[in-house]
């Protein structure tokens, strides 16, 4: 798994960044923004640069999540689906 983050330090728990530190599946990549997702019928990579450098270069992935913030900006579908209540996993799983 790699993770992408926007700013030059990722923003998670001193717990957490020592658990995907210790986690040989795990890559952080920070000061780095995703330009675009590649691919025609399913995600097959994402186009990223780096905010310190400029540099350009693509990551093979077979997928994506995008994460922003820990508030879900769901309000909007109150009454027309229903929602959940948000919990947060404060680990990291293999599958």
């Amino acid at each position: 798994m790699t993770v992408v983050e926007l700013m030059p330090e990722p923003k998670a728990s001193k717990v957490l960044l020592e658990r995907a530190a210790d986690n040989p599946s795990v890559e952080i990549i920070c000061n780095t923004k995703i330009e675009a997702v590649l691919g025609q019928d399913w995600v097959s990579g994402v186009e990223i640069t780096d905010n310190g450098t400029g540099e350009k270069r693509a990551l093979d992935v077979q997928g994506i999540f995008v994460r922003i913030g820990l508030v879900p900006n769901t309000g909007f579908l109150d009454g027309v689906v229903e929602l959940s209540k948000p919990e947060y996993d404060a680990g990291f799983t293999r599958s």
